[in-house]
């Protein structure tokens, strides 16, 4: 009985080491292709994307360059100019506010180093499934931190000068660029399934929480928004979770999880601070914060229309009346697509008073041709302008309305109006 007593402990621990060096050779096959992935990632975002190269060029400018004081009159507010190739662009801000555009679509996509989908939106669950976090651990490369810290030198430029970036990021993130408090809340609003089972840590009874979780079930690691892992002790993947020590490994999990972009949102919040002066941060909400870099998402119709003027056109003309009504119609995301077709960004000023203070209106203008119905609407996007044919029924009005949105791919001036990719405006 001994010796099948000693053969069976001997059996179970050869078990238990090939299960162990099973993990391990997972783990380190899961990392190396993580780290591969995201090398091939960082590779193409530093060499192919619109803002690396700007990163390149403005990254070693002295901040004082981009505080640029607001100009008087209607001139556009700009903190540096993009220069176009192969492009005949009117007018400068266009330009401007379409390289916001453009960085805010590359930050946020499968390329970018810097920015990751949150678990929510990975895992199709819970809030914010459209939501992006800065990548943890990033603050290990310094050029990613510095481009992090050149990213919070646009953000800034963004509050000085009203251009907007597209940057989808949850609650969790703005709070702690405005420094405030983040509470558990947050976190489960990014990441569903983790603050769930640390939830079931807490309330399980200790013969529940046996029958539910095993001792190789969890240890004190934790799995990060992109997908990393992190000890929350020294040797933390070798210590198992109990019922005696879970509320440890619950506070260990929820103050990792909380902070993990820590030093990456400090980069962002450095280069937003040699922009903006961290007075005027400390006295905004984070709310604020977030509508002062990225504009209001939802297009109020009633407030863009009282921020619009006519050119050789009444307001109270029947294709004018007509535009109004369709525009009630239309999804938010046809709205966006018809403002960033008009203006180069998709996002309006936050605000009556934002309208205000950045010169900002919407102008309508009459078009000349002798069949209307025919011809497509085109913009000035250096100038937020819109030359509106004087269409004789809402079908037809929304037919080349749609269409002319959805096709518009250049800035280009000098395109032909009866070449149907001249419905993009002239920039």
């Amino acid at each position: 009985q001994q010796q099948q007593q000693q053969q069976q402990q001997q059996q179970q621990q050869r078990h238990q080491q090939a299960g162990e060096q099973a993990r391990n050779a997972e783990s380190v096959a899961t990392a190396s292709m993580a780290a591969g992935m995201a090398h091939t990632q960082s590779s193409f975002f530093r060499t192919n994307s619109i803002f690396a190269n700007a990163y390149v060029q403005l990254a070693s400018a002295p901040a004082s360059r981009f505080r640029v004081a607001r100009p008087s009159g209607a001139e556009p507010h700009l903190a540096f100019r993009i220069l176009t190739e192969n492009e005949q662009v009117v007018g400068e801000a266009g330009p401007y506010r379409q390289f916001f555009t453009d960085i805010s679509r590359e930050l946020l996509s499968v390329h970018s180093p810097l920015f990751v989908a949150t678990p929510n939106q990975t895992n199709n669950t819970g809030e914010h499934r459209d939501k992006f976090v800065l990548r943890p651990n990033i603050s290990k490369d310094t050029e990613c931190l510095a481009m992090l810290e050149f990213l919070g030198r646009l953000m800034g430029v963004c509050i000085r000068t009203g251009v907007k970036m597209m940057l989808h990021c949850p609650p969790l993130v703005w709070k702690v660029l405005a420094g405030e408090e983040v509470s558990r809340y947050d976190l489960r609003a990014i990441d569903h399934g983790t603050t769930e089972v640390l939830s079931l840590f807490e309330e399980l009874d200790e013969k529940t929480f046996a029958q539910t979780f095993s001792s190789e079930t969890q240890s004190f690691s934790i799995r990060l928004s992109d997908g990393s892992t992190k000890e929350l002790k020294p040797n933390g993947a070798e210590i198992p979770v109990t019922w005696q020590n879970r509320l440890e490994y619950v506070a260990l999990a929820l103050h990792a999880r909380i902070s993990e972009q820590k030093p990456e949102l400090e980069a962002v919040r450095r280069g937003l601070a040699s922009i903006v002066p961290p007075q005027a941060l400390h006295l905004m909400a984070w709310s604020d914060l977030e509508r002062s870099v990225c504009g209001r998402p939802e297009i109020d119709v009633a407030m863009l229309k009282r921020h619009t003027r006519y050119s050789g056109v009444s307001e109270s003309a029947a294709h004018i009346r007509m535009f109004w009504r369709l525009l009630l119609k239309f999804s938010q995301e046809t709205l966006r697509n018809l403002i960033r077709f008009c203006w180069g960004q998709d996002r309006l000023p936050s605000s009556d008073k934002e309208f205000e203070t950045t010169h900002t209106r919407f102008l309508i203008k009459a078009s000349n041709y002798k069949n209307p119905d025919a011809a497509l609407p085109r913009a000035d996007t250096c100038f937020f302008n819109l030359e509106l044919p004087a269409y004789s029924t809402e079908k037809i009005m929304r037919e080349k309305l749609v269409y002319a949105i959805n096709t518009a791919i250049t800035m280009n001036a000098d395109q032909n109006q009866e070449d149907i990719a001249g419905a993009r405006g002239l920039g």
